[in-house]
């Protein structure tokens, strides 16, 4: 299933500590800013499907991109795959009220 957020109610689901947080945009985004501890899954990347094969569908997810576009797409697709519990913020990390890590990697 996947649960539709707001910024602000993604910035509270991660004070849980116990969320998954998929940033699908490309590496040059992710590289510039990103929620912190992110992990990077580029949705455009040919080994996107072996990349989400290798996560566990039983754990909670919050999938984010630039503006929701993206990220609704990959969170369809990790539903697609039988991923029990799916958290999409519905307007992108430019409206995420948290924490963003700007420190070019």
């Amino acid at each position: 299933m996947i649960l539709e957020i707001s910024g602000e109610e993604c910035a509270k689901l991660l004070e849980r500590n116990n969320t998954t947080v998929l940033d699908v945009r490309s590496y040059a985004e992710y590289k510039s800013f990103r929620i912190p501890g992110a992990k990077h899954i580029d949705l455009l990347g040919q080994s996107v499907l072996d990349e989400f094969d290798r996560l566990d569908p039983d754990k909670r997810y919050l999938v984010y991109c630039t503006v929701g576009v993206r990220s609704k797409s990959a969170a369809k697709i990790l539903e697609q795959l039988g991923f029990n519990e799916v958290y999409h913020l519905s307007d992108g990390i430019l409206n995420y009220s948290g924490d963003k890590d700007e420190t070019a990697l």
